[in-house]
C-alpha cells in the first residue's frame, strides 16, 4: 500500500524513518568534518579565518544539509503518494483518515490538508537541523 511517511501511523517504514532522522541529519556534517580534519584542510582554514568563524560556517552548513536530508525524502514520498493515491478531502465523519481529535494541529489537517503537510515537513526539517547542530556543537567542543 502506498502512503505518505508523515501520516500518523505505526507502520514499520514510518517508525524506522523517524528513528533514523537524527542519524541521517548528522551524517553530512560528520563526513565533512572528518574529511576536513583528515586532509588538514581545517587547519589551513582555521589559520586564515579563525576557529570560531570556521566552526560557525560548519554549523550553518550542517543545518542546511540536514534540512535537505530530512525534507527531500518526505517531499519525494508525498509526491509519489499524491500521484498514486486519489486526493480525497478529509472528512471527520467518513473516517477515511485516522487523525484523533487530540492530535496536534488536527483543525489545520481538516481545514487545509496541504498546509498541514507543508507544516509537518517544515517541522521535521527543523527537528533534523536541531539534531544536526546539537551533535555538531558537541563535536566542535
Amino acid at each position: 500500500a502506498m502512503y505518505w511517511l508523515g501520516r500518523p501511523s505505526f507502520s514499520f517504514t514510518t517508525v524506522i524513518f523517524y528513528w533514523l532522522v537524527p542519524l541521517l541529519a548528522c551524517i553530512p556534517f560528520a563526513a565533512s568534518l572528518n574529511e576536513d580534519i583528515g586532509s588538514r584542510y581545517a587547519d589551513q582554514v582555521i589559520v586564515r579565518v579563525g576557529k570560531s568563524r570556521y566552526f560557525a560556517a560548519k554549523l550553518v552548513a550542517s543545518a542546511v544539509s540536514s534540512v535537505a536530508v530530512v525534507a527531500i525524502p518526505l517531499l519525494v514520498n508525498v509526491a509519489f503518494a499524491a500521484c498514486l493515491v486519489p486526493d480525497i478531502p478529509p472528512e471527520p465523519a467518513a473516517g477515511t483518515f485516522y487523525v484523533a481529535p487530540n492530535t496536534m494541529l488536527v483543525d489545520l489537517f481538516y481545514e487545509s490538508p496541504w498546509a498541514y503537510v507543508a507544516l509537518f515537513i517544515a517541522m521535521a526539517a527543523a527537528l533534523g537541523a536541531v539534531c544536526a547542530t546539537a551533535s555538531s556543537s558537541q563535536a566542535i567542543a
